[in-house]
């Protein structure tokens, strides 16, 4: 049964990527926000213009808001079946639509709330990359099982699907020759997505022909991992049946049921349903990163 006074909420988690040679320091960027108010910098993109606000760092943990504005195309109110009219804002006021975040800075781990109405986790790194001044991603975790079932050695492919957008900061490439050469071309030709099918001919004479090259699992694992992507399958074959393998949908989630103050979520309400989902997802992504002190830099 529904509970009106409580809303669900997802939330991802993110390793933070830098370049090789970047002295960057995450957390000592967003402490010393706090220490002039919790308040970042704006920055103007297009009709939108985004911000990290209320930050702040509670038992070695920082908790804040990426908030976007919306000043342009806002939507009326009214009721079913009566008149609607304008949203009426003051001089540079703007609606605000936000997602709560915090980032562990033990594990460099960012939990990330998804809002559809908000921001996805690219535009917060984007935002970022622009305020320091050089590329920071945003990687996913996935599931170790997902990775392990498609790196074996035991399932062939058959058929792989992937979709992406072109970033605009090559540090955002994925960590695969074939994947850079493919977005090579496409902002060659101009392009701003790509949907790309390949599939092996199951039928040939010649059997090699029946799969595709072992190389295409690492290439859709790199992908997987780049925050560009949008899907991300692949069809491996084991003795004869097929073994789909969704590797966005095995992203590390966890959805958390979050008190409600009138409208909307409680603040510290989200955040202790943000821990609630690191705890129970502690050991599945452990298992991507590594227990604490048994870690390769």
């Amino acid at each position: 049964m529904i509970n009106p006074n409580e809303k669900t909420i997802t939330f991802d988690f993110y390793s933070i990527g830098l370049a090789a040679e970047s002295q960057f320091d995450f957390f000592g960027f967003l402490n010393a926000i706090v220490q002039r108010g919790g308040y970042g910098q704006a920055w103007e993109d297009g009709p939108y213009a985004y911000e990290l606000r209320d930050v702040a760092v509670v038992n070695g943990i920082v908790r804040g808001e990426f908030a976007k504005f919306r000043r342009n195309l806002l939507p009326h109110i009214g009721q079913p079946g009566g008149a609607e009219r304008q949203i009426d804002l003051q001089e540079k006021e703007a609606l605000i639509e936000k997602n709560y975040f915090s980032y562990r800075p033990a594990d460099n781990l960012l939990t990330y709330q998804l809002n559809g109405h908000a921001s996805r986790e690219a535009k917060f790194a984007e935002y970022l990359s622009t305020v320091v001044g050089e590329a920071i991603v945003f990687n996913p975790l996935i599931q170790a099982n997902a990775i392990q079932r498609l790196l074996t050695g035991q399932l062939t492919p058959t058929a792989l699907h992937l979709t992406f957008s072109r970033p605009t900061n090559r540090e955002m490439y994925p960590e695969d020759e074939f994947g850079c050469r493919l977005l090579d071309l496409l902002d060659e030709v101009g392009g701003a997505n790509i949907s790309l099918k390949i599939t092996s001919h199951k039928t040939a004479a010649d059997v090699e022909r029946r799969s595709l090259e072992e190389r295409a699992k690492s290439f859709a694992s790199a992908f997987a991992r780049s925050p560009i992507i949008r899907t991300a399958k692949v069809t491996a074959v084991r003795d004869g049946v097929d073994h789909p393998i969704d590797l966005i949908a095995d992203r590390i989630r966890s959805r958390q049921n979050v008190a409600m103050g009138s409208r909307y979520p409680i603040r510290t309400a989200v955040f202790a349903a943000m821990e609630a989902a690191f705890v129970e997802q502690r050991d599945a992504l452990y298992e991507v990163i590594g227990e604490p002190g048994n870690r390769i830099d």
